[in-house]
């Protein structure tokens, strides 16, 4: 009985965190477009609708479209950010530490992107 009640929470905990990709993502764009909300933000707001649409009916070509978009905008960002490094040295301040929490919202995001298909495509392999 033990036993038993140990495999359906470590099923449950494996399902958890297998969503942990697009909640990620959907966490950031949610913050994001809130932040901007005088405005609305189109990528973002498509971003998130991506996301959704994915999770929800599981397809793989829209999961590795969105990984893809999102991985290579991510990656864009960080280059961007991290090219502002000197300027930013330079300058002084609290610069480095603008950048040093750009680059880990980024880089975040681009691990998320990449670990994102990985679910869908295993689905479809067995």
């Amino acid at each position: 009985m033990v036993k038993k009640k140990e495999t359906m929470n470590t099923s449950i905990l494996k399902q958890t965190i297998s969503y942990l990709p697009e909640v990620g993502i959907l966490s950031l764009s949610g913050i994001l477009f809130i932040s901007h909300l005088p405005v609305i933000n189109y990528p973002i707001l498509v971003i998130m609708l991506l996301i959704l649409i994915t999770m929800m009916w599981r397809l793989k070509s829209l999961a590795i479209i969105s990984a893809f978009l999102i991985g290579f905008g991510s990656f864009y960002m960080m280059l961007a950010t991290g090219s502002e490094y000197r300027d930013v040295v330079e300058a002084g301040g609290n610069g480095t530490k603008l950048l040093t929490s750009g680059l880990l919202i980024f880089g975040f995001t681009l691990v998320m992107a990449i670990f994102l298909p990985s679910k869908y495509l295993k689905k479809t392999r067995d």
